[in-house]
């Protein structure tokens, strides 16, 4: 018992300590605009623009911090020594990673006509912190445009916590350049649109970007936001391959390469997660690789998301568990699929109308209620005109190109299944069971990315 109440102090502690820091407003000192903020490996960073006159912007600093409140200062990870065709006015940051590799974007000169010299550049280092060299010995674009960021937006990793950083100038300061930035939080109304922002001077409380929810940064299993995979490995998940069984991959069809899971589809099988989970949204952003495999060389790129899944590895057909798909494949990304034993323990129930195709159906909120225990439900807007073959695309297609990223969401509510791809629900079913099990991603004869995959629990 002195155990337990000593290890609940902490706890009370940890967090007390977690929300009484706050970041004040401004974050950090000094004149700053323009701020581009982004999560960048294990910090967020801060990216502005040296609020000063023209003349006097010949350089960028950068700032990053592990827990939005304590920020570090980088000093002049660029300038006009190194970008030689800049020579005044360098502001309005923006930075990408792409291979290992940051590339920050900037205006310089302040051209008011193509006359000018001057315009949009790129700096290139192998640190988010610099220093910063020129990537093109030129302008990307040396035409004159109107228009430049002043505020960026700011997601903590694995939750549904948004920030906005922003610069302001005190009502006591008449200088234009006497700018500062800051950070406050987003709410969100009912409609999901974005609440008037009530600027603070506390600005916001700890968000360290390993740690939260969470104590000591240790996963636990009441934690509301889970990032089921971590960017580096496959922690969290073992592989089942089929003839082979679990954890034997000695053809490395499940790797993990540039934050990405790269899963090669030469072999069925799939990774499953450790946990068993229950009423949550999951989120999967996946694109298609080039690879495809024997016996769907020539098919349509294949894999799926299998929810709920209980009972024996390889329970079904010797590759997956017994399960609800949620269906990736080309032309039919979003179908919900009966990975079941043909009785009412795996089954869903929807509305729909028959399809063109022989005993296909799709989802259609007009329909008629049909129970399933087998087979499958088409996604609303499935071309009826679908072919099992490689690189088909419907004509009213949400998933996007090969090559592309895209986003699928499912809800996992009690009994109800919502899947959304891009943003957009593409099938939805009821009195689905079970209503609580493991988590599994399929090879299934063709390449495939996947550079999130994240829990929340509703």
């Amino acid at each position: 018992m002195k155990k337990t109440t000593l290890l609940f102090s902490l706890l009370l502690l940890f967090f007390a300590t977690l929300n009484a820091q706050k970041s004040g407003n401004p974050v950090f000192p000094g004149r700053y605009a323009d701020p581009e903020a982004t999560v960048l490996g294990d910090k967020y960073w801060i990216y502005p623009t040296f609020s000063a006159p023209y003349n006097q912007q010949v350089f960028m600093d950068a700032f990053s911090s592990s827990d939005l409140v304590n920020w570090t200062k980088h000093s002049n990870i660029i300038d006009t020594a190194q970008v030689k065709w800049a020579k005044r006015a360098m502001w309005a940051p923006a930075i990408v990673e792409k291979g290992g590799k940051y590339y920050l974007f900037f205006a310089a000169n302040d051209i008011q006509s193509n006359e000018s010299e001057g315009g949009i550049g790129i700096g290139v280092s192998e640190r988010p912190e610099g220093p910063f060299r020129d990537y093109l010995e030129r302008p990307l674009i040396d035409k004159f445009h109107n228009g430049a960021g002043h505020n960026s937006v700011i997601n903590v990793p694995g939750t549904d916590e948004w920030f906005i950083v922003y610069h302001r100038r005190p009502l006591t300061e008449k200088d234009g350049n006497s700018r500062m930035t800051c950070i406050d939080k987003l709410e969100f109304g009912a409609d999901d649109k974005i609440l008037p922002v009530v600027m603070t001077n506390e600005g916001v409380g700890a968000r360290p970007v390993n740690k939260i929810n969470s104590f000591a940064g240790q996963k636990k299993t009441s934690q509301k936001y889970i990032q089921l995979f971590n960017g580096k490995n496959l922690e969290g998940w073992y592989t089942f391959l089929k003839g082979k069984g679990k954890n034997s991959d000695p053809n490395e069809v499940f790797t993990v390469k540039n934050g990405n899971i790269v899963i090669s589809g030469e072999e069925f099988g799939c990774i499953t997660t450790d946990e068993e989970f229950e009423n949550y949204k999951l989120t999967v952003e996946f694109k298609w690789g080039e690879r495809t495999f024997a016996p769907r060389v020539d098919r349509a790129r294949d894999s799926g998301i299998l929810l709920h899944s209980v009972g024996e590895d390889g329970g079904s057909g010797g590759i997956w568990m017994y399960s609800i798909e949620s269906q990736i494949i080309e032309g039919g990304t979003g179908d919900i699929i009966i990975v079941g034993d043909g009785t009412d323990n795996f089954s869903a129930t929807t509305t729909v109308k028959p399809g063109e195709l022989e005993e296909s159906c799709f989802y259609d909120p007009e329909g008629e209620a049909r129970t399933f225990v087998r087979g499958r439900i088409d996604w609303h807007s499935r071309d009826p005109q679908w072919e099992d073959k490689k690189d088909f695309r419907g004509v009213n297609d949400v998933e996007r190109p090969v090559g592309q990223w895209n986003r699928i969401e499912c809800y996992a509510i009690g009994s109800e299944l919502l899947i959304y791809l891009n943003g957009k629900l593409v099938n939805r079913a009821c009195s689905v069971k079970p209503q609580k099990g493991k988590i599994q991603i399929q090879s299934e004869g063709a390449e495939i990315f996947i550079r999130k995959v994240d829990l929340q629990r509703l």
